[in-house]
C-alpha cells in the first residue's frame, strides 16, 4: 500500500496563478495524495476559483496571520506520512511525488532539479544549484538553497525541527532548510521536479530590511550564540553573500527588472 503525501499550498492574493498550481498536484501520477490550500485572507478570487475543487482538496482560510502560519496550519491539517509544500504560482512536474516516493525514507529528505518558468516560457535547462546527497547543511549555509516545491520530507521531520518559525518576517524558508539539513541527510534525484514561476508580481516583503542581520540572527536563534559564532568564523561570509544576493533578486523583482532578477534567485 501506498504511503499518503500531503501537499500544502499556502495561498494569497493568487487567482492569476493557483489554478494551474493546484491542478498540478492533483494531477500527480502517485496515487495516494492529498492537497491542502490555506487562504491568508485573499482578497482576489482565490477562493471562488477553488469552488470547482471543493471535492478534491481541503480549502482553509485565515485572516493574514502569514505564510508560516499558513504552512504550519496545513501541517497540523495533513493526513499524509509525508509533505510537500508549494508555492501557490509554482507548477510540481507530474511524476514528482512517484519518482520522490521511490527514494524516500523517514530519515531523508528528498529533492530534485527545478526549471524557471518565465512569460509562458520554460527555461530549457534546469536551474543551477545543489546536487548532492548526505549532509547539505554547509551547501545550505552557503546558499545552495532548494525552494518549496522542490523537496519531500516526512511530516515526523517538519515536526521535529517546529515547523516553520512564524515569528520570521524574512529567511523563513531558508532558515527552515537549515534546521532540516542540520539534522537529516537528503537525497538528489537527478530529475526535475518543479516549474518555479518568475513573474512581476513577485515582491520582497520588506525592502529596508538588512539581509545581512537577518541571516545572522536566524543563525542565532537556531544555535544560540556560541555555536553560532563558531559558523561565523567558519561560514558567515559565504552564507551573507548568497542570502543578499538572493535578496537583491527579490528586490529587482518587485521592481519588474526581471531578466537581472532570474540570474540572482534562479
Amino acid at each position: 500500500m501506498n504511503k499518503g503525501v500531503s501537499i500544502i499550498i499556502p495561498a494569497y492574493n493568487c487567482a492569476a496563478y493557483i489554478v494551474a498550481t493546484v491542478e498540478s498536484a492533483l494531477n500527480q501520477t502517485y496515487s495516494d495524495v492529498e492537497v491542502l490550500v490555506i487562504d491568508d485572507g485573499s482578497k482576489d478570487n482565490t477562493r471562488e476559483l477553488l469552488e470547482a475543487y471543493k471535492d478534491k482538496l481541503t480549502y482553509i482560510f485565515q485572516y493574514n496571520q502569514g505564510e508560516s502560519v499558513a504552512r504550519n496550519n496545513g501541517l497540523k491539517l495533513a493526513k499524509g506520512e509525508y509533505i510537500v509544500f508549494l508555492d501557490s504560482d509554482d507548477i510540481l512536474e507530474k511524476t514528482m511525488i512517484e519518482k520522490a516516493m521511490q527514494k524516500a525514507d523517514e530519515k531523508t529528505i528528498v529533492y530534485g532539479q527545478r526549471r524557471v518558468l518565465q512569460d509562458g516560457q520554460l527555461a530549457p535547462e534546469p536551474a543551477p544549484g545543489l546536487t548532492r546527497s548526505g549532509n547539505v547543511f554547509e551547501n545550505i549555509l552557503k546558499g545552495e538553497t532548494l525552494v518549496p516545491g522542490q523537496f519531500l520530507l516526512s511530516k515526523q521531520m517538519c515536526e521535529k525541527v517546529g515547523g516553520f518559525n512564524d515569528k520570521r518576517q524574512f529567511g523563513e524558508d531558508w532558515e527552515f532548510l537549515l534546521k532540516l539539513s542540520y539534522q537529516f541527510d537528503f537525497v538528489f534525484a537527478a530529475t526535475v521536479f518543479l516549474q518555479k514561476r518568475v513573474h512581476n508580481a513577485m515582491q520582497s516583503r520588506n525592502v529596508q530590511r538588512d539581509p545581512l542581520e537577518d541571516t545572522r540572527q536566524i543563525l542565532i536563534d537556531i544555535f544560540g550564540e556560541t555555536k553560532a559564532k563558531e559558523i561565523e568564523t567558519q561560514y558567515i561570509d559565504s552564507a551573507l553573500i548568497a542570502e543578499w544576493y538572493r535578496c537583491r533578486g527579490l528586490d529587482l523583482a518587485m521592481n519588474q527588472k526581471m531578466d537581472i532578477a532570474v540570474s540572482f534567485i534562479k
